[in-house]
């Protein structure tokens, strides 16, 4: 909803307010603009209050787009769905077995630790190659973005959470009149960030996997310690059972 303007007591001088999100709590103690949601722009009111001028500025969205378009928390569970269809089977060895589940974490992990060492999905992964004898476990997260708040410091957000896991992945919410930023990409190539851009998030179709993620190094305390925090209790077992039983399970009975 647009901010309005209506009845109130006048400000004693003038000013300006960038409009991101609610309008300010000064302004709604004036009463002079109403509370409510836009979608960027500024608005400015003289002292005199003889001119009062509201503009616009949002980031341009199309139709398909709008059409699209969800908030950050409810692309988790398409996003999730992506994962579970063409991603994790994507990483599957040629010849051999693998277990994998993805889980939203975004609000998982030990109190304290800061936001950018909580990805907002994670993805464990346990395979064994055919004739290997070893069982390995691969940990992923993804940083998901909604349409139009891609930038730099996400990238940097995902980079951060790469010294817990295996693999750190963005996944960015695009579209024909918000395309992705070059500078993005590079960025996620130099730091070894993989990168997924999708226009449809309910279609796993629709998603494409631009740069693949650098392996990282993280301590065998960290992945305790990640998985321990952020998966359920269900799945821990699981991957106990697995570890103990040296991963002898067959097609039928592997996840991907």
């Amino acid at each position: 909803m647009p901010a309005q303007i209506g009845r109130g007591r006048r400000p004693r001088r003038s000013a300006s307010m960038r409009c991101h999100g609610r309008t300010s709590r000064p302004w709604t103690r004036w009463g002079r603009i109403r509370r409510g949601w836009c979608l960027g722009g500024s608005v400015n009111v003289r002292e005199d209050l003889k001119s009062v001028s509201i503009r616009y500025n949002p980031a341009p969205i199309s139709w398909v787009g709008l059409l699209y378009a969800m908030a950050e928390h409810e692309l988790y569970e398409p996003v999730q769905n992506f994962v579970n269809l063409r991603f994790a089977p994507s990483v599957h060895p040629k010849y051999g077995f693998q277990y994998s589940i993805v889980e939203v974490t975004a609000k998982a992990g030990i109190y304290g630790e800061g936001q950018w060492t909580r990805p907002d999905l994670s993805l464990v992964t346990l395979w064994r190659n055919k004739y290997a004898p070893t069982l390995h476990l691969d940990l992923y997260g993804f940083e998901v973005k909604a349409l139009g708040s891609a930038s730099l410091l996400a990238v940097h957000e995902a980079l951060a959470q790469g010294r817990l896991l295996h693999y750190s992945y963005l996944a960015l919410h695009v579209d024909k009149e918000n395309p992705l930023n070059s500078k993005i990409r590079e960025s996620c190539r130099s730091h070894g960030v993989g990168l997924i851009t999708f226009s449809n998030p309910r279609n796993p179709d629709c998603y494409n996997i631009l740069e693949s993620a650098q392996r990282g190094r993280p301590s065998l305390n960290a992945i305790d310690e990640f998985i321990e925090s952020r998966f359920a209790e269900s799945t821990r077992r699981k991957i106990e059972q697995l570890i103990r039983t040296g991963a002898y399970f067959d097609e039928e009975s592997s996840s991907s």
